[in-house]
C-alpha cells in the first residue's frame, strides 16, 4: 500500500518518509517486501533531489501546495529549528543513508532483494545515468534494476507509479533530460565505489560476475567505473576480473597483447567443476551465496 501511495506525495512528503525510515534503510533492502518500497521511493527521491539542486519550487496551486520542494512548512521549521528541529534535506537523507549502508555494501550485492535497490542508489547518485521509470510496463523488460520476476508481477498488477490524484509531475518517466545531483553526493557515490573494489577479493569478484543477482552488480559497477575513467588503472575492477590484463597492457612497450586464453579457460573451468562458489568466504563475515 505505501508503494502505491508514494507518487502521490510530493517533495515534501517524500522528505517526510525517508527522514522515518531513520536508521532502518539496511533493513528495508534486505526485506523481500521493504526493498521494492524502497525502490520507489529511490526513484521518486531523484526527481526530488534534482529539483533541490536546481531549486525549483512548482506551482503553489491550491491542489499542490505541499508540492513544492521548499514549501511553507520548511520556512516555518527553520524559525523554529532551535526547538523542534528541521525536516532533512534530500541530499542530507540521501547522504545519510549511503553512510548506513557502506560497510555491508559489499554483502548486499548479491542479496537478492538488497542488490537492485542498491544498484538504483548507485545509479541516482550518477547524474550522467537516466533513472528507470516506474511504469510496470516498461519495467516487465528487466535490466540491470529491477529483475523480470518482478517487471511482470508489477506489469501484472497495472502499477504505472501515478499520483491517485492526478496531477504528478514527470516522476520517473525517463525523458531523458539531464539530471543534476550535489556534487558532495557525486563525490560520495565515487568513494563508496572505489573502496568496495578493495573490500572483496579478486577471487569472489570473478566469482561474483558469474552470480545470478551479483553479475549485474558487477555490469553496472564496471559501466561507473569507465565513467570515472578508472577502467584503464591497474588495480579497477576491470584489471581485477580480467587478472591484471589492463595493468599489463598498460606496462607493456611492446604492441602485442597478452594472451585472454588463460583467464577464459579458468572461468570455464570454475563454472564446470565448482557450480557452487561461495561468492563471499566466511571468514570475511559475509552471508555466503552461491553461484
Amino acid at each position: 500500500m505505501l508503494e502505491r501511495l508514494l507518487p502521490s506525495l510530493g517533495d515534501w512528503g517524500r522528505r517526510v518518509i525517508g527522514d522515518a525510515f531513520g536508521d532502518s534503510w539496511e533493513v528495508l533492502v534486505r526485506h523481500r517486501f521493504g526493498s521494492h518500497v524502497v525502490q520507489t521511493w529511490f526513484t521518486l527521491a531523484a526527481d526530488t533531489l534534482d529539483r533541490e539542486v536546481r531549486l525549483i519550487i512548482p506551482s503553489h496551486r491550491l491542489t499542490t501546495q505541499a508540492k513544492g520542494v521548499f514549501p511553507p512548512q520548511h520556512h516555518e521549521q527553520e524559525k523554529s529549528a532551535e526547538t523542534m528541529g528541521t525536516l532533512p534535506t534530500m541530499t542530507a537523507l540521501f547522504a545519510k543513508l549511503v553512510g548506513l549502508i557502506q560497510p555491508s555494501i559489499s554483502g548486499l550485492l548479491t542479496n537478492p532483494h538488497a542488490s537492485p535497490p542498491i544498484r538504483l542508489l548507485l545509479i541516482i547518485l550518477t547524474p550522467s545515468r537516466s533513472v528507470p521509470t516506474l511504469d510496470a510496463a516498461e519495467d516487465a523488460k528487466g535490466g540491470l534494476i529491477r529483475s523480470k520476476k518482478s517487471g511482470k508481477y508489477r506489469k501484472g498488477q497495472a502499477v504505472q507509479g501515478k499520483s491517485i490524484f492526478g496531477d504528478e509531475e514527470e516522476t520517473g518517466k525517463g525523458k531523458g533530460k539531464a539530471r543534476r545531483v550535489p556534487e558532495e553526493l557525486v563525490e560520495l557515490r565515487k568513494q563508496v565505489t572505489e573502496k568496495l573494489v578493495g573490500m572483496i577479493s579478486p577471487v569472489e569478484w570473478q566469482s561474483m560476475g558469474l552470480h545470478a543477482v551479483g553479475s549485474a552488480a558487477v555490469q553496472l559497477l564496471l559501466d561507473l567505473e569507465v565513467e570515472d575513467g578508472k577502467a584503464k588503472q591497474s588495480g579497477s575492477l576491470l584489471d581485477i576480473l580480467t587478472e591484471g590484463l589492463v595493468g599489463r597492457l598498460g606496462k607493456s612497450r611492446v604492441l602485442s597483447y597478452p594472451s585472454t586464453a588463460n583467464f577464459r579457460s579458468r572461468v570455464i573451468r570454475r563454472r564446470a567443476q565448482s557450480p557452487n562458489i561461495p561468492i563471499f568466504a566466511p571468514h570475511h563475515g559475509y552471508r555466503v551465496s552461491s553461484v
